[in-house]
């Protein structure tokens, strides 16, 4: 892949490489790894709701960062298409982290939310990443608190469903990270003491037979 990561190419070709590495296997140092790598790119904010769906057309892995982060930057009915679009997109951890966020900080709670909710809990099944399973969990603990408000009412079951789906799916938790990875994820680029540069360089350089 060469040396110069700090490049745009390089390091989006590493995000696809590192995503089609966790949709073989899910764990969470791939996902972390992941939106490490996201940040790095970057990307330009969507101005307008034309604008997100007409960058969402690409269907490019590396534009999608700055379109999660913008789900619900329009109206309700906007976020709502944007959930139904985000629903297309391959196995990408990105996602469910997003959605989690959702539920631990609820960004609607109108009764018109409703659509929008049972979008974002059908891809959280649907999808079934283990790494979201502790931060659903530990919402299910809480939300009994806030049944004052109609949307977490319908939302407490919605949650409890899948976490069980969840479970279900990953008895023994989420799987442990390649062996031939698990060294170098070790340094993730979260890790802020670390040189997120020189883990790239390190990821890079190893053979494309140990994806």
């Amino acid at each position: 892949m060469g040396t110069a990561l700090r490049h745009g190419d390089d390091l989006e070709r590493l995000l696809v490489r590192a995503i089609e590495s966790w949709s073989e296997c899910p764990c969470v140092e791939l996902a972390q790894f992941i939106e490490g790598v996201s940040k790095q790119i970057g990307g330009q904010t969507p101005v307008t709701h034309q604008d997100w769906c007409e960058r969402d057309a690409r269907h490019l892995p590396d534009v999608r960062g700055p379109l999660l982060a913008t789900i619900t930057s329009g109206t309700m009915a906007e976020a709502k298409q944007r959930m139904e679009l985000v629903s297309r997109w391959p196995a990408d951890p990105r996602v469910t982290a997003t959605l989690a966020q959702f539920v631990v900080y609820p960004p609607y709670l109108s009764k018109g939310a409703f659509p929008f909710w049972r979008l974002v809990f059908g891809e959280l099944r649907r999808r079934c990443d283990p790494a979201v399973l502790a931060t659903l969990q530990e919402r299910h603990k809480t939300i009994g608190e806030d049944f004052t408000v109609d949307v977490h009412r319908w939302i407490g079951p919605q949650l409890r469903r899948t976490v069980e789906v969840l479970k279900e799916a990953w008895p023994m938790g989420p799987p442990s990270a390649p062996n031939d990875v698990d060294d170098l994820l070790g340094m993730l680029v979260l890790d802020e003491e670390k040189d997120p540069d020189r883990l790239l360089e390190l990821l890079a350089e190893r053979p494309d037979d140990q994806e």
